[in-house]
């Protein structure tokens, strides 16, 4: 996660900050590489389109939960409104196939939160 987050951040002006919570453990395969993607997914939007000055990517370790959040401080937008790109599409479709729970929380000039939440065994 941290090579994804310097690779993407690096000849970048925007501030990102990196927490990882609880102790970290080996996610399988599938859910590992899908969590991966939506985080850079996320990220490239919030660095295309965000217009942020803050990147807080949050990777939280629970017993049986663990939980990756990418929030920005940018412009924000309406989740609900088709902008015609595929990006939130594919994190969509990336969570269905780890049954996992994503959730967009944005407003315009509220920045953007993407959270990825998944049963880990």
């Amino acid at each position: 996660m941290a090579s994804s987050v310097e690779q993407i951040g690096t000849g970048s002006p925007i501030q990102i900050d990196l927490q990882i919570v609880g102790t970290p453990r080996l996610l399988s395969p599938i859910i590992g590489k899908n969590m991966l993607r939506i985080s850079q997914e996320a990220m490239t939007n919030t660095l295309k389109h965000a217009q942020a000055t803050t990147l807080r990517i949050k990777l939280t370790y629970e017993e049986a939960i663990a939980e990756l959040c990418v929030q920005d401080n940018g412009r924000g937008f309406l989740p609900d409104v088709d902008t015609g790109g595929f990006g939130l599409i594919s994190m969509s479709e990336r969570a269905d196939r780890i049954a996992g729970q994503l959730t967009i929380h944005s407003q315009p000039g509220q920045g953007t939160e993407i959270c990825i939440q998944v049963a880990v065994n």
